[in-house]
């Protein structure tokens, strides 16, 4: 019901809607991994390698740049793994 009202103000085909909601997952995983809440050293990660991990975690490849484990937080954690 709620894709059928997207579809009809937006005029977006499936597909169009499958890959805005994978770029608007990733995009938002980016945002909440570069809090410093979600890093140990409370500095936050380097835009590129965030957005890298964001994506990968999002694409279900769950490649990383950083060591997840030590750098990340309780929070940074459940960001990326959610």
């Amino acid at each position: 019901m709620a894709m059928d009202r997207l579809q009809k103000i937006f005029r977006l085909k499936p597909t169009q809607i499958i890959i805005m909601s994978f770029v608007f997952m990733i995009l938002l995983g980016t945002l909440l991994l570069m809090l410093p809440i979600s890093t140990t050293n409370n500095s936050g990660l380097h835009p590129v390698d965030v957005l890298f991990v964001s994506t990968s975690a999002s694409c279900v490849t769950g490649l990383t740049v950083v060591d997840l484990h030590n750098d990340l937080t309780v929070f940074g954690t459940i960001v990326c793994c959610s």
